[in-house]
């Protein structure tokens, strides 16, 4: 039976892993910038991590669709567009949702 735990781990190079974490679902969505590496996982749940430590930059925020498209701007805003066509952003820098 295979595990419901996902191994993110990010790396300077092949040698040297930076960070590892494990995640409650599998990944199907990810994307980083400088300073964040946001997962979205299978459970719907959207992770955010620093990108230099791993450590998790706020609670991991629950959305009611599948991620169909996500991206990280001006360093702290996250635009996620679900498979049910809807659009939202927050600043991940403040727990509060934008739009």
């Amino acid at each position: 039976m295979s595990s419901p735990f996902c191994k993110l781990t990010v790396v300077v190079d092949v040698e040297k892993p930076l960070w590892s974490v494990l995640l409650s679902s599998t990944i199907c969505a990810l994307t980083a910038n400088q300073s964040l590496v946001v997962a979205a996982c299978d459970d719907r749940s959207l992770t955010a991590f620093n990108a230099a430590t791993g450590s998790r930059t706020l609670d991991s925020l629950i959305i009611e669709s599948p991620v169909a498209r996500m991206v990280l701007a001006n360093r702290s805003h996250l635009l996620v567009i679900t498979c049910n066509a809807k659009l939202w952003l927050w600043d991940l820098h403040s727990p509060a949702k934008v739009l």
